[in-house]
C-alpha cells in the first residue's frame, strides 16, 4: 500500500485500482497524537510517582519515547483511515445544483 514511509502508491499492485482519489489528510496524525497521549502520559506519571527522578531524566526519556510511539502508530492509522475512506466511497463534499 505504501511506496515510502507515509506515501501511498499510485496504483494497487493486486487490482490496479487508482489510489490517488482518496486523501486521508491529517486525520491519522490527530488520532496518533491522541493515542500517544493516552499511552505515554500515564506511564510518565507512574514513573514520576514511583522513581521520583530529577526533571532532566524526564526530558531525556519521554521525547524519544513519544517520537517512537508516534512513528510506529502513524502508518497503520493512516492505512486504516484510507481503507475506511475507500470502503465508504468518501470524497470531496459537493453541493447539488
Amino acid at each position: 500500500m505504501f511506496r515510502a514511509y507515509l506515501k501511498f502508491k499510485d496504483r494497487c499492485d493486486a487490482c490496479d485500482a487508482d489510489l490517488t482519489i482518496a486523501d486521508v489528510g491529517d486525520g491519522a496524525s490527530f488520532f496518533v497524537m491522541w493515542a500517544a497521549l493516552i499511552l505515554v502520559a500515564p506511564a510518565a506519571m507512574i514513573f514520576e510517582l514511583t522513581v521520583r527522578p530529577p526533571t532532566w531524566v524526564h526530558v531525556l526519556i519521554w521525547p524519544p519515547i513519544i517520537i517512537i510511539v508516534c512513528m510506529m502508530l502513524l502508518p497503520p492509522f493512516k492505512a486504516t483511515l484510507f481503507a475506511l475512506q475507500w470502503r465508504h466511497s468518501a470524497g470531496q463534499a459537493k453541493l447539488d445544483e
